[in-house]
């Protein structure tokens, strides 16, 4: 996939590694422009483990407590201070991120695209979404035994390929959890560069 723009910037997994809510992380938004980061090209905004559910009619959606105006606003913000939007999810019916606002079926009520991928897609692109970031906690499809990750995220690839036509998003690949394969040396046949570079624009490493 192309990108025609980079993805540096911030990710809130640094920072808390939990659930965040929009009046968290406005100051550190506001840090990155006054700092002269986003000036200097770090203006990629990753709002990790936001605490997305589903709604009756399938539709992504966020608490309007913890994000008020839900992920177009948010995104909307982003843009008028120069910066990039991205929008954490999973490949699989669940995630790992489980917030307590969240209502979605299940032990953990996380939020994963399984059954939704290019209605995911197609709605983060009408929303403005800039950059997309797949996480790999819940597989729901295998192959040899191992989580299938080039077949789930091959999917994605063209889900976000077919969004294009709304607006472009980056897609970066989180696929390694349970599958030692994913991060193999390229001289043993797996890890990352076997398949990753053909399909998202980048991908974990460690």
């Amino acid at each position: 996939m192309a990108c025609a723009y980079s993805t540096l910037g911030f990710s809130t997994w640094n920072w808390r590694q939990t659930c965040t809510t929009r009046a968290m992380l406005e100051p550190l938004v506001d840090a990155m422009v006054s700092r002269g980061l986003v000036a200097a090209g770090y203006n990629m905004f990753m709002a990790d483990c936001a605490g997305p559910s589903r709604a009756p009619n399938g539709s992504i959606t966020l608490p309007e407590a913890q994000w008020p105006g839900g992920v177009q606003s948010w995104n909307a913000f982003l843009h008028s201070k120069g910066m990039r939007a991205g929008f954490y999810t999973d490949y699989g019916v669940h995630g790992c991120c489980a917030c307590s606002w969240q209502t979605n079926p299940g032990p953990t009520h996380s939020f994963g695209d399984a059954g939704h991928i290019q209605q995911d897609m197609s709605q983060l692109a009408a929303w403005k979404t800039d950059y997309v970031k797949v996480d790999s906690c819940q597989p729901v499809a295998w192959r040899d035994g191992l989580p299938d990750d080039p077949g789930q995220y091959g999917r994605f690839r063209d889900a976000i390929g077919a969004a294009a036509k709304i607006r472009p998003m980056a897609y970066s690949i989180i696929g390694f959890k349970g599958n030692p394969k994913a991060m193999a040396p390229p001289a043993d046949g797996g890890g990352p560069f076997s398949w990753q570079n053909r399909t998202g624009n980048s991908w974990r490493t460690t």
